[in-house]
């Protein structure tokens, strides 16, 4: 990162500075959100860290590359601070590095929001680019955003990559994140993928070891549920959600009951977003993740006092409605 870019963040860091008061009073997360969301930043100069520590102070700060790279499958977003001269490079270096990771998602902080500084990054599955000017504004709820509005995708590009999942399994769960409504049965789900129920279930008891206490059945059930989360985020009521899933209200509240902390209907749009990252996690549990995300060591700073309410609305498509007479019983 040159001299200008460091300029920026200097600049950028005396004001934050100055307004620190500001800050603390118009908290950056949800204290419930930050515990769910590591954040892991590269600023390649170790310099430009105490100017803009101040937008994120429990996040991890990393210089160094190979640090970063080492860190970054471990958090939940991965936000890379580019300066105006080193896109290229950076872009070819963060290439490889995501290819290699696809579930934590990716921000990248450049100098100008324009075509100049976001060309590099053309091939990358970049979730967001804040400007570095209004990083501290910005940045916050493009995080969160970058985690929730592609969370099923990400997913699905975890499972694809499971070295210990059957290659028909690997293939059957990822079809199902990215188009769960219709998928209600293992049967189902087998149909779909073209394969017998009988192997889908054994390919699953290979996954988590034999535990004959984590069911397929209800991986498919919390898969519907990150959906149902994501309607009720954007402020969906609890019969269009039945309507947009193709399920009736009492299989929904049922399913909510099993593996939710409470009932659907006790969820608002604004806490949709830290029930649908807890369920995440749980999901990434079961399918034998649990080191992923909420592992990156926190280097020196202060817990962070919180953060950014949830956002309203994502890049979310309408939810396609297929209809299944597989009459299998739910649990």
């Amino acid at each position: 990162m040159d001299g200008h870019a460091q300029g920026i963040m200097v600049r950028a860091g005396t004001q934050g500075a100055a307004n620190v008061g500001r800050f603390a009073a118009r908290p950056l997360l949800l204290p419930c959100l930050d515990s769910l969301i590591t954040r892991v930043f590269y600023c390649p100069q170790p310099a430009a860290v105490s100017s803009i520590r101040h937008v994120d102070p429990s996040a991890a700060f990393l210089h160094d590359w190979r640090a970063f790279a080492a860190a970054f499958p471990g958090a939940d977003v991965g936000v890379v601070l580019c300066g105006p001269s080193s896109g290229d490079d950076l872009a070819a270096r963060l290439s490889e590095l995501t290819h290699k990771h696809r579930l934590p998602s990716v921000v990248v902080v450049v100098t100008h929001l324009d075509a100049e500084h976001v060309l590099p990054f053309r091939r990358i599955a970049v979730d967001e680019f804040v400007p570095l000017a209004s990083m501290a504004t910005d940045l916050p709820e493009a995080v969160l955003r970058s985690l929730v509005a592609p969370l099923r995708e990400h997913l699905a590009l975890h499972v694809e990559r499971l070295e210990r999942c059957g290659p028909e399994l690997r293939f059957a769960l990822a079809w199902v994140l990215r188009q769960p409504t219709g998928i209600r049965t293992i049967r189902g789900l087998a149909a779909a993928a073209g394969v017998t129920p009988r192997t889908l279930q054994n390919q699953w008891k290979v996954l988590v070891g034999g535990d004959e206490e984590v069911r397929l059945q209800d991986l498919l059930w919390m898969i519907r549920l990150l959906e149902a989360l994501q309607l009720r985020g954007t402020g969906v009521s609890l019969s269009r959600i039945c309507e947009a899933l193709g399920l009736d209200l009492r299989s929904l509240q049922r399913a909510c009951r099993r593996h939710l902390a409470s009932s659907l209907g006790r969820v608002s749009a604004a806490d949709a977003a830290a029930e649908l990252l807890r369920l995440r996690r749980r999901i990434l549990e079961r399918l034998g993740s649990p080191g992923v995300g909420g592992r990156v060591p926190r280097v020196r700073g202060s817990p962070l006092t919180a953060a950014l309410s949830p956002v309203g609305s994502g890049r979310r498509g309408r939810p396609r409605v297929v209809e299944m007479t597989d009459s299998e019983p739910g649990f």
